[in-house]
């Protein structure tokens, strides 16, 4: 006969090893996402630190490493954003949404939930982001969110 007991035990393991595995596994893809960016910020960061300093700073043409996401498993981008800022509630707002929107559609309704931004600011973040590649595109004169790219055939 079979130790109860220890067959409890046993599964407990496995249900711990298996959660940490589950965990482990979402730590990866995250970091597998951020290493090419922080690679790129700092390297960036220590160009400019060099030509300040006064330093001969070899140029060569690369493509910079925001210029494309990485291939992410997650469909959520949100983490690529900083937390409450504008262009993280527009992203917000697209989500709950579920279809894109003009600019001014987006800046409307980013202003009822912040009051006091500015039209230019808020579009010019978001700008920023397509121009990158990043969490946001434009296509047929409205703002989708990249991961929504199977919706519109592009």
């Amino acid at each position: 006969m079979v130790d109860a007991a220890a067959v409890n035990a046993i599964v407990k393991e496995v249900e711990k090893y298996r959660s940490r595995l589950e965990e482990l596994e979402k730590q990866k893809n995250l970091i597998e996402v951020e290493l090419p960016l922080v690679k790129g910020n700092l390297e960036a960061l220590t160009k400019s630190l060099e030509i300040l300093q006064g330093k001969k700073v070899e140029t060569k043409e690369q493509k910079s490493p925001l210029s494309l996401i990485p291939p992410v498993s997650t469909k959520d981008l949100r983490y690529l954003l900083r937390k409450d800022s504008l262009t993280d509630i527009a992203y917000s707002i697209l989500k709950e949404n579920g279809n894109p929107l003009s600019v001014t559609e987006l800046f409307n309704r980013v202003k009822q939930k912040r009051s006091g931004i500015g039209k230019s600011s808020f579009a010019s973040g978001v700008y920023r982001l397509l121009k990158l590649g990043r969490v946001f595109k434009k296509y047929d004169g409205k703002i989708w969110l990249l991961e929504w790219k199977d919706r519109s055939g592009i």
